[in-house]
């Protein structure tokens, strides 16, 4: 039996932010403090993720947070030597940043492959912070220049990655509006789900457990026709035709990076992408046998 109608609505709500300018408020206060180190000092705060997308599920989400440096504006294409003094002077951010946090919130925080975590404590949400620099990437499109504000930082082994953040914020705003606001519920609705499947004694072929960042940059993809009429109807049309379509040619919600990269380490591959997508049909065409495990 289908999930019905009535408790993919349910999903599909936005989880509460009530706290979140009051998170982001004292976070700030504290992070770029003038008694922070200099090297803080000269960053700017920004929120990501799915509170500055708004496709957040609980009330008690983990808050993403850039912490961005203005000493250094990275490039594609740059020479070797660049990139290894970039890599130290993250390097140093990174390290600074999670002193400076074990100074305002004690044994809460954490340093691990790519960000500063802090966990929940009175009054805030735990939170990702990710030190990184300002990054520019040049395209052309028709013949046209374009520049596109991101943002890079590295990993411990020093490899050098990069995001587009804003253009996935101002991207995801568009594609919800030519939805007819269906884009960010879905995403919700995918989401919760994933949830659930975590749960459930699932085959390992048919669960892949995707960060929202995926998902978002799965349901991108599909055609804006595919949305509206019920979350049902949606789902259904949605998933149907990401699971034929070419996995290797989807892109991220910001348009400039491909979703699925088998060559990239730890990144999301093909395949991952299509269990991810069975799974959400295996769940949904055995929602009705939740009191024992899902068979395959």
């Amino acid at each position: 039996m289908a999930i019905t109608e009535g408790q993919l609505r349910v999903w599909a709500e936005r989880g509460t932010a009530e706290r979140l300018k009051t998170v982001i408020t004292v976070a700030e206060a504290q992070i770029l403090s003038p008694r922070a180190p200099k090297l803080l000092q000269r960053c700017d705060l920004f929120l990501q993720g799915s509170y500055a997308q708004k496709t957040n599920i609980g009330s008690s989400s983990d808050v993403d947070l850039l912490l961005i440096s203005k000493r250094f504006t990275t490039r594609d294409g740059a020479a070797l030597k660049d990139i290894r003094s970039w890599q130290r002077e993250h390097a140093l951010l990174k390290n600074t940043a999670y002193s400076w946090l074990k100074v305002c919130y004690g044994n809460k925080v954490f340093l691990n492959r790519k960000v500063v975590h802090v966990q929940r404590g009175d009054g805030h949400n735990a939170m990702d912070i990710l030190p990184c620099f300002q990054h520019v990437k040049n395209t052309e499109v028709n013949q046209m220049p374009r520049t596109h504000r991101g943002v890079s930082f590295f990993l411990n082994d020093g490899t050098m990655i990069t995001n587009f953040p804003f253009a996935l914020a101002s991207q995801g705003e568009i594609k919800h509006q030519a939805t007819n606001c269906y884009f960010k519920p879905m995403v919700r609705i995918l989401k919760s789900m994933r949830d659930i499947a975590k749960d459930l004694d699932l085959p390992d072929k048919f669960f892949y457990a995707a960060p929202s960042y995926y998902i978002e940059g799965l349901l991108y993809n599909a055609p804006n026709s595919l949305f509206g009429g019920s979350y049902t109807e949606t789902f259904l049309k949605t998933v149907a035709w990401l699971l034929k379509g070419d996995k290797g040619s989807y892109f991220c919600v910001n348009s400039l990076q491909r979703l699925c990269n088998d060559a990239e380490m730890g990144g999301w591959s093909t395949k991952d992408c299509e269990n991810f997508l069975i799974a959400m049909m295996h769940l949904w065409d055995n929602w009705n046998r939740l009191d024992g495990p899902i068979a395959e």
